[in-house]
């Protein structure tokens, strides 16, 4: 669960007469918790996803003020809600104006809120939040799972927090690359790589929201799978994108892919654009690289191929159609498979392929001949094109071709 958005939190009748002076573009910051902030060394013990509050009793000089902003900021607070009026006149000009510089929401409140009023008030909120998501999760969980006694009853389950079946929805499935890789090479502290998951939760959410799509989510490990409402086809493509985008600035050195399945009406159906996206998840990462995305109708034609990756027949074809190709280009250092992959993806055009890998035509045919010659076939012929063709692709969905 990430939290309350501040702006969400800002509805609730205790800040009925609060302002917000600066950082308006923060207000989707997720509040996880909030605390009074009345002691000096507050930044020595300041958490992420906090809402502060200060009556600036302790931060009465502009350095302190100044400071008080800049170290929030840094530790990832929600924002900063203060009370004027008992030691200062005001919030002070200067404290809004850097604020405003750095987008983090300051808030004034009316002198007659008490903390005691305003903290419960929050929390009250957030456990609201909370139990509504989880409501939600296990929404998702259950038909997934198909943990339901009748279609019928998991219908009006679903009508009771607001979600119709019979609408069409979509399921994605976002999911860190090579995770089990990053924890074994880089062994970064747990609170990092829960910090990690929580920022593309945030994504995720972020940009569903800000296109008013509702959606279902429940988290796996490193992974997250939502259900979202798919009569928008277009905001629901920008928001995968910008998902994207927004990975490659906030988790650094991790990337993520993102696979979606195809539209789908009633429970079975979302089981089955579940396993849609989880297939084309398989194969996204491998044909596009990090932070990208693609639908199942995309990459159809790769699933096939991956799921015949995983038969136990595959080594023995490979080094068959291709083995002494690849253990020339071990044993004289070239780059003969290479060349052929280039050829085929030229759609067998001698020039564009000859163009691509930066050699003269001549070159290119020389190679293609040589080819040939080891491997005694005919690349005009078509069976003898069609298997190369094929051995070529399922390289792609192998993690150590030098084995074949």
């Amino acid at each position: 669960m990430a939290g309350v958005k501040l702006r969400d939190i800002l509805n609730i009748p205790v800040f009925a007469k609060a302002r917000v002076l600066a950082g308006k573009r923060g207000l989707n910051k997720h509040v996880t918790t909030a605390s009074v902030a009345e002691v000096p060394d507050i930044l020595a013990w300041a958490k992420e996803g906090a809402l502060y509050l200060t009556t600036l009793y302790a931060f009465r000089s502009e350095d302190d003020q100044r400071n008080l902003i800049e170290g929030l900021l840094k530790k990832g607070a929600a924002g900063l809600v203060v009370k004027p009026k008992r030691f200062l006149d005001s919030v002070p000009s200067e404290m809004i104006n850097q604020a405003q510089r750095l987008n983090f929401p300051l808030i004034e409140i009316s002198p007659e809120v008490a903390w005691s009023e305003l903290i419960p008030g929050i929390f009250e909120k957030i456990l609201e939040e909370e139990a509504g998501f989880k409501a939600r999760e296990s929404f998702l969980e259950a038909i997934l799972a198909e943990d339901y006694v009748s279609e019928e009853a998991i219908l009006r389950r679903g009508e009771s927090i607001g979600c119709n079946l019979a609408d069409p929805h979509r399921v994605l499935v976002v999911d860190i690359d090579n995770f089990s890789l990053y924890l074994a090479q880089e062994k970064p502290a747990e609170d990092d790589v829960q910090k990690k998951k929580a920022i593309i939760l945030s994504l995720i959410q972020e940009e569903l929201e800000k296109r008013s799509m509702r959606y279902f989510m429940l988290q796996r490990s490193d992974s997250f799978i939502a259900m979202v409402d798919a009569q928008r086809k277009q905001d629901l493509d920008e928001a995968v994108r910008a998902i994207c985008s927004q990975a490659k600035e906030h988790i650094r050195p991790l990337t993520i892919s993102i696979g979606m399945g195809d539209t789908a009406r009633g429970p079975a159906a979302i089981r089955r654009s579940f396993a849609e996206a989880v297939k084309a998840l398989r194969v996204v990462h491998l044909l596009k690289g990090g932070d990208s995305a693609a639908e199942f109708k995309e990459v159809e034609d790769y699933v096939v191929l991956a799921n015949l990756a995983d038969a136990p027949e595959l080594d023995r074809f490979l080094r068959s159609a291709l083995g002494k190709l690849t253990d020339y280009d071990s044993e004289n250092k070239t780059a003969l498979f290479e060349t052929l992959r280039t050829y085929f993806l030229c759609g067998e055009n001698k020039a564009e392929a000859a163009r691509r890998l930066f050699v003269h035509l001549n070159t290119l045919k020389y190679r293609l001949q040589k080819i040939e010659e080891l491997l005694g076939v005919k690349l005009h012929d078509p069976e003898d094109s069609f298997r190369l063709k094929l051995a070529v692709r399922l390289v792609r969905f192998k993690h150590r071709f030098e084995e074949f």
